[in-house]
């Protein structure tokens, strides 16, 4: 199991009445795996070489924004209002956030009494909460790319819809900024985990005991957000009824609201069964984000969590996005259909009956067709 499925599996239990060290000694039963999610490595490497060019620039270049995500993220603000370090020889300063309703991300540089080897694979657990609160409302994935100096970066991270979907607005102020108690521990190297491969965080050396307890007030200030609000309705009602009435497009979260956004269909082991439509966004460069694929795909970010009813969709993003870029939002019924190329089928899937059909790319006797239900222009 990976560390944020450790996470995530020990905020799902019932945490009623515990205090904070009973709830974080739930994460450490659960079974880990030593295998840690795959971030730049060379961005890394290059960090650690720009390390000799100087202060000011390791300054500027030591970030987990800047070393996780191949493109530049609005960095918000981060004031830390108290702290209370058990071990004052490890420092967290926190630099960067952007957060919406759904996700959040928190960044900065952990200085360690003795140098991060830069092979490590060196990871942390964060608590979340309120202030006040009794207990963690959930549990943010800490990250630490180490560059062989006693200062790394690091990045936070967590999918706030899974955990607590009322928790950010719990935390909201009235100025639109967020306060939070953040309390980090378990600062293990994974890469002296057992071998086994069925092992619990208490198995994992501890290289820095904690905790380390923040209280921060984070202000996100992503101009790049769009929100549109309206009615559109499907292209094809005898496909499908949906209706769209808002979407919030963000640089790591999709968000739409609506009727009817699923259909139901047969399948071959479950009978009739209900799936949210198909969501793309069409890029200013004709791609396809998140078409993986074939005509007019586009690799470059992937949908890491859905949460989808007949009112709403909601895509978590496993990359970062530029929503600028994005020219319109392709809704789709059934996906993409493959099928041979014959005039029955060309004339079926015809643009007069709604379908985008193309020649596939690996195959030169089929067809690669899809039904667009709504296309929505974000200009």
């Amino acid at each position: 199991m990976k560390l944020n499925e450790i996470i995530l599996a020990a905020t799902e239990r019932d945490l009623a009445g515990c205090d904070a060290d009973s709830i974080l000694a739930r994460a450490k039963q659960m079974p880990a795996r030593r295998k840690l999610a795959g971030w730049k490595k060379a961005l890394i490497v290059a960090v650690a070489a720009c390390l000799f060019v100087g202060t000011a620039s390791a300054a500027v270049l030591l970030s987990g924004f800047g070393t996780a995500f191949e493109r530049p993220i609005d960095t918000g603000r981060v004031d830390v209002l108290d702290e209370s370090p058990d071990n004052e020889e490890v420092i967290w300063k926190f630099t960067e956030t952007w957060f919406d309703e759904n996700t959040i991300y928190l960044g900065g540089t952990v200085t360690t009494p003795e140098p991060l080897d830069s092979a490590g694979e060196y990871t942390a657990t964060c608590g979340i909460k309120v202030p006040g609160a009794e207990i963690y409302s959930g549990f943010l994935n800490v990250y630490i790319f180490a560059v062989g100096e006693r200062e790394s970066a690091f990045l936070m991270s967590g999918n706030l819809l899974r955990q607590n979907s009322d928790f950010m607005t719990q935390a909201r102020n009235e100025d639109g900024s967020v306060t939070l108690e953040l309390t980090l521990c378990d600062f293990h190297d994974h890469r002296f985990a057992p071998k086994n491969g069925s092992y619990t965080s208490d198995d994992i050396e501890m290289l820095f005991p904690g905790p380390w307890i923040y209280t921060v007030q984070l202000e996100s200030n992503d101009e790049k957000n769009i929100r549109l609000d309206g009615r559109y309705e499907s292209m094809w009602p005898d496909r499908s009824s949906a209706v769209v009435t808002s979407v919030e497009l963000t640089a790591f979260s999709l968000e739409i609201n609506g009727e009817d956004l699923t259909y139901s269909h047969n399948t071959r082991d479950e009978g009739r069964k209900k799936t949210p439509l198909l969501i793309w966004l069409k890029m200013k460069d004709g791609t396809l984000l998140f078409k993986s694929k074939g005509n007019f795909a586009n690799k470059d970010s992937y949908v890491q969590y859905r949460e989808c009813t007949d009112e709403s969709i909601i895509y978590l993003f496993g990359k970062p996005i530029d929503p600028t870029e994005v020219e319109s939002i392709v809704f789709l019924y059934g996906g993409v259909f493959i099928t041979q190329a014959t005039p029955t089928a060309k004339e079926y899937h015809s643009s007069e009956n709604g379908w985008e059909c193309y020649p596939c790319i690996d195959e030169t006797d089929k067809l690669e067709t899809w039904l667009p239900l709504i296309e929505i222009p974000l200009n």
